[in-house]
């Protein structure tokens, strides 16, 4: 009757830790498969990056793969965001600064969704990616990886 218990608790948690695993953190959005976090705090573009790997394996600063996309990811922004004009890092970049864009989690980059004018390398310095606030978190403009801000990961389930 003792082993049946054990095994009965056994398969429980078992179930629970694969429920979980299926669930995106709290405040976090799912969609199509994929978990979504945005963040306030300002960092680099590389460091965000760190931040977001930080969160479990196979977790990169946001590919935005479709327009469909584009729009869950903005909505959400919009929803969390606490300042008004704040522009935020995606996993676009170039690398080795030679005009080859690339996504932080390797998806293949076949959708843009560039502003009018961009990508610009404005002072030959703009190699990293970042949703403009201005254009409701759904344009993407180049920008310089130092320069602090905001910023969505983005993890599969």
């Amino acid at each position: 009757m003792g082993s049946l218990a054990y095994l009965s608790l056994w398969l429980l948690g078992f179930f629970m830790r694969a429920v979980e695993a299926d669930a995106c953190p709290r405040e976090w959005l799912q969609y199509q498969g994929n978990c979504y976090g945005f963040f306030q705090e300002k960092l680099s573009w590389h460091a965000a990056e760190i931040e977001c790997q930080s969160y479990g394996r196979g977790t990169h600063l946001a590919s935005i793969l479709a327009w469909p996309e584009t729009l869950i990811v903005s909505k959400h922004i919009c929803t969390y965001k606490k300042e008004r004009e704040v522009d935020v890092w995606i996993g676009l970049h170039d690398a080795h600064q030679n005009g080859n864009w690339r996504w932080s989690d390797e998806s293949s980059y076949n959708y843009r969704n560039w502003m009018r004018g961009e990508p610009n390398n404005l002072w030959k310095s703009e190699y990293c990616v970042a949703l403009r606030a201005s254009a409701g978190h759904k344009g993407w403009i180049d920008a310089v990886c130092k320069k602090p801000k905001a910023y969505i990961c983005k993890h599969e389930l």
